[in-house]
Order: structure tokens, then sequence, then C-alpha cells
């Protein structure tokens, strides 16, 4: 921690009394601060006034100071005024971005060790919404269009992930799809250690899911197969316990197999490889997961998933494997155009004598009969003597 100095020199209001400042934290050497360090004033100057240069200083001095180890006297004093120092610096290319970059450094310094501040910035409606437009652009956007102040957002965003606070975090912004494919796309990035940490991640997105499927809005639609990726994606990616949370939050007994086929078997097919108990869970929906190993033009790789996840259920499982060796056809679709797409007249379900089991006994369409020559003979074999 910087050394405490007098220092009757320094002035809150003076830009470059505050760059002064700055700029000996960033120095190597052991740095000094005036013993009657002004943080509030600081903050103030990132709200009120018109000077610019000043504001960005401020936010910049007090991302230092946080970094320094003074995170307890700055966020004291700054927390009140993130909301509105964000909604003032907005995302922009131009110069003003630096002040909003030097908040948002300012937040992550102080929320990077701490879960109970990180869980107030995720509890933050207006701070997050805030957050979620420069994350939105790091994972999306080209390098020239990015913004100063996107990079230090996404940074933000994973210590609040890192420190508990991702079911926080999906609950304050959990009607946004963006958002959710933001935090999809970091999953998908195995190498992103972010959700490595964050074991309730997975159980966040799949409430989410489960909130917007009782809602009567369409576009909510696309939110939940967003949801229902990122848990079933989250869930492959391990350990166990995230796999154990998400059985105990419902997702094994999912009502999405027909909505969304793949991200549903995704969940289940990763839940019961990592939770032995959630096999015995899905016991139920064994039938509904036998009937997705068809093919499906609309939803591809559903037969694969069916198939993945029928192996996991049964994978040291007796009950499971015994039901399902147990089952026998109950009946047949014997719609006339069906049959006869397929070329069969009709079928129906006997029972083989010598092994007791069930059979489909079918009756092909027979071919019409042919009358005479419906095409004439061939010439005869000059070979043959003239004979035919």
């Amino acid at each position: 921690m910087p050394d405490m100095v007098d220092d009757a020199a320094f002035d809150v209001r003076s830009t470059e009394s505050v760059r002064r400042l700055r700029d000996s934290l960033c120095a190597s050497s052991s740095s000094s601060l005036p013993r009657r360090l002004d943080v509030g004033g600081l903050c103030v100057n990132l709200v009120e006034g018109d000077d610019e240069k000043l504001a960005r200083a401020s936010a910049q001095c007090l991302a230092n100071l946080a970094a320094a180890g003074l995170e307890e006297a700055v966020w004291s004093s700054l927390v009140g005024y993130v909301p509105e120092a964000l909604k003032r610096w907005r995302r922009s290319t131009t110069k003003s971005d630096a002040t909003r970059a030097g908040v948002i450094a300012a937040v992550h310094n102080c929320c990077r060790l701490d879960d109970a501040r990180s869980l107030a910035i995720a509890k933050s409606g207006a701070v997050v919404s805030s957050l979620l437009e420069g994350c939105w652009h790091v994972a999306h956007d080209e390098t020239e269009t990015q913004c100063k102040s996107d990079e230090w957002t996404y940074l933000l965003v994973c210590v609040l992930l890192r420190r508990g606070a991702a079911s926080a975090f999906f609950a304050t912004f959990g009607a946004d799809a963006a958002g959710l494919e933001l935090v999809r796309d970091a999953v998908e990035t195995e190498d992103d250690g972010v959700f490595c940490a964050a074991d309730d991640v997975a159980v966040a997105a799949f409430r989410v899911a489960a909130a917007t499927q009782r809602g009567v809005r369409a576009a909510a639609k696309d939110l939940r197969e967003k949801a229902l990726t990122l848990a079933g994606d989250a869930a492959g990616l391990g350990p166990a316990r995230r796999a154990v949370a998400l059985r105990e939050a419902g997702a094994i007994k999912t009502s999405f197999l027909d909505e969304f086929p793949i991200a549903a078997l995704k969940i289940i097919a990763n839940v019961c490889y990592f939770d032995p108990r959630a096999r015995d869970d899905a016991f139920d929906i064994i039938p509904l997961v036998l009937a997705k190993c068809t093919v499906n033009p609309d939803a591809p790789l559903q037969r694969e998933w069916a198939i993945f996840a029928i192996r996991n259920l049964c994978a040291d499982n007796e009950r499971n494997q015994h039901f399902i060796e147990g089952l026998k056809p109950q009946a047949l679709n014997t719609d006339a155009a069906t049959l006869k797409s397929f070329g069969i007249q009709s079928a129906r379900l006997a029972t083989n004598p010598d092994s007791g089991k069930s059979e489909v006994k079918v009756a092909m369409v027979r071919p019409p009969s042919k009358q005479g020559h419906p095409n004439p003979p061939p010439p005869p074999d000059p070979s043959s003597g003239g004979k035919s």
C-alpha cells in the first residue's frame, strides 16, 4: 500500500494535481499519497462539471488507487456513483470512452477479490445493462470497432462470474438474449477459465429458460434456446458438481424435448454422464428420449445426441437397462398413405411362437401383372443362324 504523506498542494478539482497522483501510482517505486486524500471528490468529478479531462484523470486515478491496495476506500465512495457515471460516459469511439474505461477498471479492481462487492454490482440492473453492450461488442465486433472500455467491461463480467455472482447477474438481465448469447460464447471458449469457477452458471441459465417458458412472449423462444444451450455446454465442461446442481434444479425432467430437442438432449446426456443419480431421476423420460432416436431434418444431430443420452442413462444402471430391454411394440402406424410411401400394403403385430417376442408382419405392395409383351421382342441374333 502506498505511503500517506502531507501534501497541501493536492487539489481534487485540479486536473494537473489529479494527473500527478495518477501517474505516481503507476510508478514502479513506492508511491506516496496525500494524507487527506479526497476519494469522494474524485468520484464527484465523474458526474459533475464539464471538464472531460478532469473526469478522465479522476477515473483513472480511482482505478490505480484500487489496484494499489485502497480498494475499500475507493469502493465505499465509488459504489453510489457507478450507475450515474456509466450513464454519463457512454460507450464511444471518442476520447470520452477512456473515462468510462477508468470507471469500469476501478470497479473491477474493487471486485476482483471480494464476493460481496461482486454481488452488489451483479444485482444492479443499471450497471449490468450498461455492461452488456460492451461485452457484446467484445464477442462479436471486429477489432477496429471495439472501444477502450470494452476489454475492461469483459474483464469485469468475468470477475462477477468467478466470484459466485452468476445467478444474480443472470437474474438481472434475465430477458436479454444478446447478453445470454455473449455468456454462451464464453462457455464455448474452454480456455477462458471463467466457467471452470462459475459453478452456478448452468443452473442460472436453466432457470432463465424455465422462467421464459412460463411467459407468453414469442420473442422469448430465442432466449430459451440460448439459455438451454448454455446450460448444456456448461454441464458438458464439468466438473461433476455442476451436473449435480443442474439435476437438483430439475433440469433432467425438462419439458423442452419437443421445443428444443438438441439443447434438451445435450443437458440430459451431459448431466447423466457426470452424475449417476441423474440416471435414476431420468427413468420416467426414457421413452421420450428413445423417441428422439430418429433422423430429424429440422434438428441435425438429434439422433446422435439421443443415442449418447441413452448410453449415459444406461451406464452402470441396471434398472434403466432392463426397462429398455423389456420394451415391446405396442402399436403400428397403419395409415394407408404412410404405408404406401414405403411400398407396404398392410402391417400388423404378431407374436413369434418360438421366442415369444413381438414381430412386425408386413405385406408388400405387389407390382401390376404384365399381360403379353409390353415391349417388342429383341431382333434375332445373326450368330444364331437367324433364329430367335
